[in-house]
């Protein structure tokens, strides 16, 4: 029912974004930021940049579909950055992914996530 390829304008216009009050401007600023986020997680965790870069288009595509009110972009993009370690066959372990996110976002180790994770676990 919805187009495959949408125009720039037509991702403006028709984003489920604005369905949800958030204005162009707004979504873009959104945009940059998990892209920054994507960047600075996939640098630490020394992933190729095609990983990185799989992980971005990834994200968009989501939030193509998706409002930025109804969804974290910062749990999509974690999510995204593992999946994509795995289609550019570059995987990272998901305790590491998950702690360096934690990390980056909360400027802190996560003690719960070791309860949560054995330390060996893939």
């Amino acid at each position: 029912d919805k187009p495959i390829f949408m125009s720039r304008d037509d991702i403006d216009r028709n984003s489920p974004s604005r369905k949800d009050g958030i204005d162009v401007c707004h979504e873009t600023h959104l945009r940059y930021s998990y892209c920054a986020f994507l960047q600075n997680l996939g640098t630490r965790l020394e992933l190729p940049q095609t990983t990185i870069g799989t992980s971005m288009v990834l994200c968009h595509r989501f939030f193509v579909r998706r409002s930025h009110a109804c969804h974290d972009r910062f749990l999509i993009a974690t999510a995204a950055l593992f999946l994509a370690g795995k289609s550019e066959e570059s995987p990272c372990p998901l305790n590491n992914v998950l702690r360096t996110s934690s990390e980056i976002l909360h400027k802190q180790e996560f003690a719960f996530l070791s309860y949560w994770f054995p330390v060996n676990y893939p």
